[in-house]
């Protein structure tokens, strides 16, 4: 009896790859079903924006102002690692189900799982007639929920945000007009030191595309995004750069607002959260009547129906909405594309306001697991005239992604086209720079990895480059580990090896250039990073990882296919000289 029975059950671990043979690690059976899961997750996003309230869908509630739509800029459709850290185990709970499928198991016993998931894991096997035992589930620390908290977070930021950049709002330079300008919205951040230098503005996030589009003799109309709540335009000032320049005109997305546009947004803030409390939201995260998904999306879901990620999303439409009714018709645009909801907003009042072509830039690396870059645009009123990405490898990703082929064109990538191969020179064999990333958590939790490691490594010299938009300070047990801030293009030939969080894309500049690169993943979590089906490069989560791989060589990289690179750009200028005729 107890052996038949034995047949019928499945152990499933939730967090480690590595496990007996009786064990099923979740981890280890992603990897393998990848595809088909992250398939299911997409389908059960759109399930979820098609769900009906009074007859209406999830969608359509949410639909503003006639070209807006802030369920589609909201985080839960957005999809981003970055922003929604329970879509691991999202993720993980539909792969329980294909295992569920593929095993027709009696008994489910699950290890190590967290306690958010238990209820949902046990609700599912009830639902379908199955025994289900839990073991060393994860504890996380228990706190009341306050149903209103996100609304009151949402307040406190647009106070926050009113005043401290209060004296830049209405008060926007003039854009050059004509056809002989260009329009480009990007980050304040990556600054190019050298080109700041010499008094004019520069960003690493572009290249000299800037300058290539000056030698064509186009202005630059930019439209900076600040990356934190600073003053943007305390922090130009600071850098001592004039808004206006001989071949640029710089305004932030502030700048168009004044007094009546945040009264407008505090209102419609009030009001859509208002209407947000109407919908019964655990109903519209039911799965297959078998569970409810809520307390996965949970913080998702009421930040961006009431608290700050909708109040951030009603700020991007008044600023893009003021912007482009006010400054001259633009006959071409470029922002940098991250699937992210003020780009939708930026597609929907360009094209209101008849702006020209506009064109989407995929600046850094597209990994498999990154489904920001899902096409949701194709569901969407508006879209970019053309998808810009930097590489074969990125193309082949995007068509996997619901992109049209004919839309997606491969050019030269901005932000990399200084980068150089390296040598693994002697000299540098005992360097190692570790890179951190705009996820604090991981960096940290890669830090604490390395800090583990570092009494068996005596023999190496560490450096530690923060990421520009997440300063973090290294331990002070371990001052040895010296810090940096030159551009990463230009300290890379000084290392031979380099560490880095798997959610970084800094690992691909570092295996381009023919370094020993290793990516730290976090435990428990997939491997996001862009490089995970390369040969070559090395992964690890614990300290005795680390140190098994850290004095392996790489030399055989497979990268020909990482990054089109080429410092002329000459499809870039062919693609500018066919567009702009």
């Amino acid at each position: 009896m107890d052996k038949q029975r034995l047949l019928h059950s499945i152990t499933i671990d939730w967090n480690y790859r590595k496990t007996n043979g009786n064990i099923v690690s979740i981890l280890n059976y992603i990897n393998k079903n990848e595809i088909k899961i992250r398939d299911s997750y997409f389908n059960f996003i759109k399930s979820i924006s098609q769900k009906k309230i009074n007859g209406i869908t999830l969608n359509d509630c949410y639909q503003y102002n006639s070209v807006y739509n802030l369920w589609q800029m909201s985080t839960v459709c957005e999809k981003s690692f970055y922003k929604s850290p329970q879509i691991t185990n999202v993720i993980k709970f539909l792969a329980i189900e294909l295992i569920i499928q593929e095993h027709q198991p009696k008994e489910i016993l699950l290890l190590n799982a967290p306690e958010i998931v238990d209820p949902i894991v046990r609700e599912y096997c009830i639902n379908s007639g199955l025994n289900y035992k839990k073991n060393n589930q994860i504890k996380r620390p228990k706190f009341k929920y306050l149903e209103g908290k996100n609304f009151i977070k949402g307040i406190l930021l647009y106070s926050y945000k009113y005043l401290v950049n209060v004296n830049i709002f209405n008060r926007p330079v003039n854009y050059f007009k004509g056809n002989k300008s260009a329009f480009l919205v990007s980050y304040l951040t990556h600054f190019d030191k050298e080109k700041i230098s010499k008094n004019y503005y520069g960003t690493g996030l572009w290249g000299d595309f800037p300058e290539n589009l000056n030698k064509l003799e186009l202005s630059i109309n930019w439209l900076h995004l600040p990356v934190n709540l600073k003053n943007a335009k305390n922090l130009f000032k600071a850098l001592r750069l004039e808004r206006v320049e001989p071949n640029s005109a710089h305004n932030f997305l502030y700048s168009y607002l004044n007094f009546w546009s945040w009264l407008e947004i505090l209102i419609d803030y009030i009001h859509v959260s208002l209407k947000s409390l109407k919908i019964n939201s655990k109903e519209i995260f039911i799965y297959k009547n078998k569970t409810n998904l809520f307390p996965l999306f949970s913080k998702d879901f009421h930040s961006s129906t009431r608290g700050p990620v909708l109040l951030e999303n009603l700020i991007s439409i008044k600023s893009f909405e003021k912007i482009f009714s006010i400054i001259p018709t633009q006959k071409i645009g470029f922002y940098l594309q991250e699937n992210q909801g003020w780009e939708f907003a930026l597609n929907s009042a360009w094209r209101k306001y008849n702006h020209g072509k506009l064109i989407s830039v995929q600046h850094s690396t597209v990994s498999f697991w990154d489904m920001r870059y899902y096409n949701s645009f194709k569901d969407y009123l508006y879209q970019p005239d053309i998808f810009v990405v930097n590489s074969i490898i990125a193309k082949r990703h995007f068509n996997n992604l619901n992109y049209s082929n004919s839309k997606v064109s491969v050019l030269e990538a901005l932000r990399y086209q200084k980068l150089k191969k390296n040598y693994l020179l002697e000299k540098n064999q005992d360097k190692v720079l570790i890179l951190g990333d705009i996820l604090k958590n991981a960096t940290n939790e890669m830090l604490n990895s390395i800090y583990k490691a570092l009494p068996h490594c005596e023999d190496k010299c560490f450096y530690f480059k923060p990421h520009p938009a997440q300063p973090i300070r290294i331990d002070k047990d371990f001052e040895n580990i010296k810090i940096i801030d030159n551009p990463l293009s230009k300290v890379l030939k000084e290392y031979n090896t380099v560490i880095c969080p798997a959610s970084s894309g800094a690992a691909v500049e570092a295996f381009y250039g023919n370094l020993n690169t290793i990516v730290f993943i976090s435990h428990g979590e997939l491997n996001t990073s862009p490089l995970k089906d390369f040969d070559g490069v090395e992964f690890f989560s614990y300290p005795e990882e680390l140190i098994s791989v850290i004095n392996k060589s790489n030399v055989n990289n497979n990268n020909k296919e990482i990054f089109l690179i080429d410092e002329k750009t000459p499809r870039w200028n062919k693609f500018l000289e066919n567009i702009l005729n």
